[in-house]
């Protein structure tokens, strides 16, 4: 709530009064985040290479999945700047601030960036070795490529058992 906040700091929540008697404020599902043998619907999962319910940012290029265990982004914004599957990738992410976005990055004009993160200045999260800074909506806010905007990847967060199983074998970074 408080980096949606940071982001919309205009936003605000419609209503705790919805006429059922619920503790809003509280994660209703005990320890299912953590006990990865707890299900809550039924899923074949034999991939040991993380825990099953990992938080992971997947991502889809043209010929396969990569994944990016959000575990890993432990200090503040953290950025991954890598090629795979002939896509040039970035990714920035926060687990402490429960965050992570990807982008291509190789503009339209055949330049390829190179990022790097911006501490403490949300929404902006990256600077490019042109010296543009960028949101976290891939939007250029200062610099030489004010104005401009990042192509997004097709990717979403998910726990591990999740995303393997709309992409059986997804290579992680930088296991695979």
């Amino acid at each position: 709530w408080s980096t949606f906040k940071t982001l919309f700091p205009r936003a605000g929540v419609v209503t705790k009064n919805t006429g059922h008697n619920r503790p809003y404020g509280n994660y209703p599902y005990g320890d299912y985040r953590t006990n990865n043998s707890k299900m809550l619907f039924p899923v074949e999962f034999d991939d040991t290479r993380m825990p099953a319910k990992w938080r992971v940012l997947g991502v889809r290029t043209p010929h396969g999945s990569r994944t990016y265990p959000i575990n890993w982004f432990q200090t503040g914004t953290d950025v991954l700047n890598e090629t795979y599957d002939r896509t040039y990738i970035v990714v920035g992410a926060s687990k402490i601030q429960n965050f992570a976005v990807a982008y291509n990055r190789k503009l339209s004009n055949g330049t390829v960036l190179t990022f790097s993160y911006v501490e403490n200045e949300l929404p902006v999260i990256f600077v490019d070795n042109e010296g543009t800074k960028w949101d976290i909506f891939g939007k250029a806010v200062s610099g030489p490529r004010a104005g401009e905007q990042l192509k997004s990847l097709t990717s979403h967060i998910a726990y591990w058992f999740a995303w393997l199983v709309f992409n059986p074998g997804a290579s992680i970074y930088p296991l695979s």
